[in-house]
């Protein structure tokens, strides 16, 4: 028998656990003293029977914490559901967002900043939807399976599609006085592939005495690229020829002595992490694998 649980306590401990579990703990991100814990138990009944003792007495401590953390007299967080809402072009997005709101609004937040409550929105920028839109033809065939749902209708600039596409985005609908009476998540695979579609090279592209490095990456914020000697030892961080690239694609030109390096790419994007039980979002760098420059085409000449 394995039990694996997952659970939280006001502050990490020691506890005198039977059986030999597996035991340990992390402190979630802007969560003040407050620690997950995750046991492993193996073939032990007693060691099952004081995990359930732990799991009841931990979350007892957190409901009086929540309790008293709680100030009646500010507005309740309104709660992100799901991801609903498609932006499937630079112009339209569906979703069926219910018959009792009046108002539309799609949120974006490089900084992964927004905050919703029944009062209001705070923090992040945002673009009116516009109700009783249409799809072209070509979108209603692309987005068959959704096309029958309420279109909107957005018309904004390049420059703040391209920044709201690299953060945090909520669609949120709002009563007739403007308060938030629902929110979710934002799809963007559509509006990415009418405004990001790229066919030229990518990776490393050699010249007579030039190699240039490119990456497709349209939603990442910042990416640096990393060089490194035989020994896998950084030699040079290269910052990209244009730190905001228009098509999506990162593009890092130098020497031909980059020959032979290895490489990594450094990509800091906005990402949704789950904490407890309210969601979070902070940009995280995500680094590639090694890979080696090298010019293909002369390895079978």
């Amino acid at each position: 028998m394995i039990l694996t649980v997952t659970f939280y306590i006001p502050e990490p401990a020691q506890f005198p656990l039977p059986g030999r579990p597996h035991f340990s703990y992390v402190k979630p991100n802007n969560t003040a003293n407050k620690f997950i814990i995750g046991m492993t138990y193996k073939h032990d009944i007693t060691s099952l029977f004081f995990a359930l003792f732990l799991i009841t007495a931990c979350s007892s401590v957190n409901q009086t914490e929540q309790q008293q953390e709680t100030d009646p007299s500010e507005p309740a967080e309104l709660f992100i559901d799901g991801a609903s809402a498609h932006w499937v072009s630079s112009d339209r997005l569906i979703w069926d967002a219910g018959s009792e709101a009046e108002f539309f609004e799609l949120y974006y937040s490089r900084d992964a900043g927004i905050e919703i409550t029944e009062s209001g929105v705070s923090r992040g920028e945002s673009i009116v939807l516009t109700p009783g839109s249409e799809l072209t033809n070509d979108l209603a065939d692309k987005f068959r399976h959704i096309s029958h749902r309420p279109v909107f209708s957005l018309s904004e600039d390049r420059d703040q599609i391209h920044n709201a596409l690299k953060g945090q985005l909520v669609a949120v609908a709002k009563d007739d006085v403007g308060r938030p009476i629902k929110a979710t998540k934002v799809q963007t695979h559509g509006v990415i592939d009418d405004l990001y579609i790229y066919d030229g090279d990518l990776g490393p592209v050699y010249s007579e005495d030039s190699i240039s490095l490119s990456l497709w990456a349209p939603t990442a914020q910042s990416v640096t690229l990393r060089l490194y000697d035989d020994e896998k030892n950084l030699a040079e961080e290269i910052d990209p020829s244009d730190s905001s690239p228009q098509d999506g694609v990162w593009r890092f030109d130098g020497p031909a002595g980059w020959d032979r390096m290895f490489y990594r790419f450094d990509v800091r994007f906005t990402i949704t992490k789950r904490v407890r039980f309210t969601i979070s979002r902070l940009p995280i760098p995500t680094r590639s694998a090694w890979l080696p420059i090298a010019n293909i085409a002369s390895l079978w000449m």
